[in-house]
């Protein structure tokens, strides 16, 4: 005796294939969406790279400026003891780094860079925050370690600008 339900049976219920559908390109969009946010995302990471390395190819290393180099000169009355004046570009005495005191080492460093004998004489982190800043409209920052401030001294000038600090 034949089972009168007996018929074809349907693999997909009706309406199902519409939704894997729906699934499989929802799922293509996503991923064609984190394939480029990750291309754009490498693609910045080397030009970032190509400029920085640009930049550090194609500066060329200037004079020192001869303001820097100067220092103090004392004039003397006859005696040899008693001043009586002194003419200076910059008041500057120089000074050998094992005549300063221990404490006033520690204490500019403490003031202006606390890593300076640990870091590799360039601060990124600080570098980003005061172009972040700058950038924002806030106030003109610094970023700098000790050593990137003596070589802006010796070689640059103390103009705020992004030119500078890239440089």
């Amino acid at each position: 005796m034949a089972d009168p339900y007996w018929g074809p049976v349907e693999r997909e219920p009706q309406g199902t294939r519409a939704r894997q559908k729906s699934k499989s390109s929802g799922r293509r969009l996503l991923r064609g969406i984190l394939i480029t946010i990750a291309a754009l995302t490498v693609l910045g990471m080397v030009s970032a790279f190509a400029v920085v390395s640009y930049g550090y190819s194609t500066t060329k290393l200037p004079a020192a400026n001869a303001e820097f180099n100067t220092a103090t000169t004392f004039v003397y009355y006859n005696d040899g003891k008693s001043e009586l004046g002194d003419f200076a570009i910059q008041n500057r005495t120089p000074l050998a780094f094992d005549k300063m005191p221990a404490n006033m080492k520690q204490a500019a460093v403490a003031a202006e860079n606390r890593t300076f004998w640990t870091d590799k004489g360039i601060s990124i982190r600080g570098m980003i925050r005061a172009a972040w800043k700058i950038a924002r409209g806030q106030d003109v920052q610094g970023g700098s370690t000790i050593t990137q401030q003596y070589i802006k001294i010796l070689y640059l000038n103390s103009e705020r600008t992004m030119k500078r600090k890239f440089r």
